[in-house]
């Protein structure tokens, strides 16, 4: 019987683990973010960015690249919009995005920023895998 109580506390614990984890509150609005919505305009926000997961960050990384949001801005300004990025290069840094599959096989999508030589400016961005 104890077995059986222990597994249901965990079952609880790990359905309320998932739940929390979709949907957090965003620090400037007070507003709950469902991290998977469907529904969020592509427009760039740094606040929802900030806040979202995969799906809506590869969304709104398109609208960063279609319209050149980032190009001749400096590293640093970069980094405070977007936070901090998952890989750093010696002039390069990239986003983790999404998965172009749902094995997590590492076929993964990143937002790509190129840095000029000085390795302070940037100058180009695209969506690579």
């Amino acid at each position: 019987m104890k077995t059986l109580n222990k597994f249901r506390v965990t079952i609880i614990v790990a359905i309320f683990i998932l739940v929390s984890d979709c949907k957090r509150i965003n620090k400037n609005t007070g507003q709950q973010i469902d991290r998977n919505n469907f529904q969020y305009d592509t427009t760039f926000n740094a606040a929802i960015w900030k806040e979202a997961g995969l799906y809506v960050k590869g969304r709104m990384s398109k609208y960063i690249v279609d319209n050149k949001l980032a190009h001749n801005i400096s590293k640093d300004s970069l980094y405070e919009l977007l936070g901090d990025p998952d890989e750093i290069g010696v002039n390069f840094c990239n986003y983790l995005i999404g998965s172009k599959d749902t094995t997590l096989s590492g076929n993964f999508l990143l937002l790509h920023f190129e840095m000029d030589s000085s390795k302070r400016i940037i100058i180009d961005s695209w969506i690579s895998d």
